[in-house]
């Protein structure tokens, strides 16, 4: 493994420190009151580091966000839920995820089409 691969790891494990002590105060606070401010320090310092991220290329996301939207009014069904799902996915930057969500939406949708369209071979059922 070479220094930066190592650390590389470093850093992906360092990102889920402050999680696993969140978890770890959490449940000690329940057996020790004493761990109250540890979980809430850990907990703000979290949530900051979260609001943060957040706001971090806020112009950029709002860019994506107007790129991406093509109707300005939608019909309350599956697809559309998984739509504006993979929009927020995208808009925060989770490209992968937003293609995977985007790929199901195309399978409901097709399903939904050939469901109303009789089989060339007759019906199944």
């Amino acid at each position: 493994m070479t220094v930066n691969a190592k650390s590389e790891k470093m850093n992906i494990i360092s990102e889920y420190e402050e999680l696993l002590k969140v978890k770890k105060f959490s449940d000690e606070r329940k057996e020790d009151s004493e761990m109250q401010i540890p979980f809430e320090c850990t907990y703000e310092r979290l949530k900051n580091d979260l609001k943060d991220q957040y706001v971090e290329n806020i112009d950029e996301k709002i860019s994506r966000w107007i790129s991406i939207t093509k109707a300005p009014y939608f019909h309350d069904v599956i697809p559309v839920r998984f739509y504006i799902q993979a929009k927020m996915l995208y808009r925060e930057g989770f490209y992968e995820a937003a293609i995977s969500v985007s790929r199901s939406i195309a399978e409901m949708i097709c399903y939904e089409e050939l469901a109303n369209k009789p089989h060339p071979f007759g019906d199944a059922r």
